[in-house]
């Protein structure tokens, strides 16, 4: 893969062609691969079901629920219809 390229760098293009800055976003993960995205997002957020890895690398993100109890909607809606 070549330098520079990564979902946290995707982030940050998608956010300023939308006009957003990246503090502006918040980010889900559950793999390595998805270290450098959650460290960049304004909020980083670890699925439950993540590996221990990422959630020893990042003791600092909330972790909450799994994908088969739909904690990212949930997550959506408390934070922005509550």
């Amino acid at each position: 893969m070549a330098g520079g390229v990564s979902k946290g760098h995707a982030l940050e293009a998608v956010a300023k062609k939308l006009g957003y800055s990246l503090k502006d976003c918040i980010a889900f993960g559950d793999g390595m691969n998805d270290a450098e995205m959650l460290s960049m997002a304004g909020k980083g957020c670890i699925m439950g079901s993540a590996h221990q890895r990422l959630k020893d690398l990042h003791p600092e993100l909330e972790v909450i629920g799994t994908n088969a109890d739909d904690a990212v909607p949930h997550y959506l809606r408390k934070l922005y219809l509550s």
